[in-house]
């Protein structure tokens, strides 16, 4: 069957409103072309998808989306017979990492009419609990559902949110121990935290809970904004920290690259909580499968979209959990990995 120009040119539209999370093309993955131009070009629905009897409206709304993260979502979408602009209307908002304009941006998806909101990370999720009480939401990259409001239980979530935490609270111990084992004979820590951030504080308790049980000194730098970045490293150097750890605020998920170069640069050695991190020169990380928990997302989507209610689907935690090694920049900062650390490694950048 042959499309109209109209058809086409609703899926190019919405081509490049997805291509608009990226500033630079050279940074898509060939999985994500090859699904966007499927998007486009495709002349019919998947053999094994089921068509959905409306044109449903999915809207996105990211605290700080993250090149990739949208991938796994549209490829899952796409393979459950969400098609843009013949079965479904798919639009993306992102604030960029400011949550100021968050209340701005529920207005706008308020208007748009949603039959399901996926919100990614802590933040977005309040500022569409506050804002879209009567809309299904499915929540992603929530570090504490409960901790933060979001839901009663995870078992029975109540009210009209569900979603995927990446137990990025439990984890924040976990990778103070990692990074312990790393730097042997470690006598002070420091973790990297970001008080205006409400996850923030019950990370902050269980690395402190570590660094007490290992009988290390705990040295805690705070960073609300981009510009306190700049203070940490003489910090860094003055207070003789041997290993650092950061709490999983979206603030410095969106500062990436300043993080790294700071670490490589006081040598300091780092536990991030995504691989992103590592893939861009970090030491290590250990936390959850990302584009795994996108995909869990989407399938929280079409439940909800067939008719499930948000209060009727269990909050779900991940089973699976990466610990990722960059032994090119662990001889930059002239660290040993450890055998025995390094062989619990899920996998390891040479």
């Amino acid at each position: 069957m042959k499309r109209t120009r109209k058809q086409l040119t609703n899926n190019i539209s919405f081509v490049n409103r997805v291509l608009s999370l990226t500033s630079d093309l050279r940074f898509l993955s060939s999985g994500l072309l090859f699904t966007l131009c499927s998007l486009l070009l495709a002349p019919c629905f998947p053999a094994d998808a089921q068509q959905p009897a409306k044109m449903f409206r999915i809207a996105v709304l990211a605290y700080d989306q993250q090149r990739g993260n949208m991938e796994p979502f549209l490829e899952e979408l796409h393979r459950f017979g969400y098609i843009p602009y013949k079965t479904a209307v798919i639009e993306v908002w992102n604030a960029e990492g400011r949550a100021a304009v968050l209340a701005n941006l529920t207005d706008e998806i308020s208007r748009f009419k949603p039959d399901v909101v996926l919100a990614s990370a802590t933040p977005a999720a309040l500022a569409a609990k506050k804002s879209l009480p009567a809309t299904p939401i499915v929540f992603a990259l929530v570090a504490d559902p409960l901790g933060a409001g979001l839901v009663t239980s995870f078992a029975t979530p109540a009210g009209n949110l569900t979603g995927l935490t990446n137990m990025n609270v439990e984890l924040s111990g976990k990778r103070a121990e990692l990074l312990l084992e790393t730097r042997l004979a470690t006598k002070t820590i420091a973790v990297l935290t970001n008080s205006s951030d409400p996850i923030s504080a019950p990370q902050l308790k269980e690395v402190s809970r570590v660094a007490q049980a290992r009988r290390v000194k705990l040295d805690v730098l705070n960073a609300r904004e981009p510009k306190d970045f700049n203070e940490l490293p003489p910090v860094l150097l003055k207070s003789r920290v041997e290993a650092m750890t950061l709490v999983s605020s979206q603030l410095f998920a969106g500062h990436r690259t300043q993080l790294i170069s700071m670490a490589i640069t006081t040598k300091t050695p780092t536990i991030y909580w995504t691989d992103a991190f590592v893939d861009s020169g970090g030491l290590m990380s250990y936390g959850v499968n990302v584009p795994e928990l996108y995909r869990r997302a989407a399938v929280y989507v079409d439940k909800i979209l067939k008719g499930a209610k948000p209060a009727e689907l269990p909050v779900e935690q991940p089973t699976k959990f990466e610990f990722v090694i960059n032994l090119r920049t662990a001889k930059r900062i002239a660290l040993a990995i450890p055998a025995s650390v390094l062989s619990r490694a899920d996998r390891v950048i040479k």
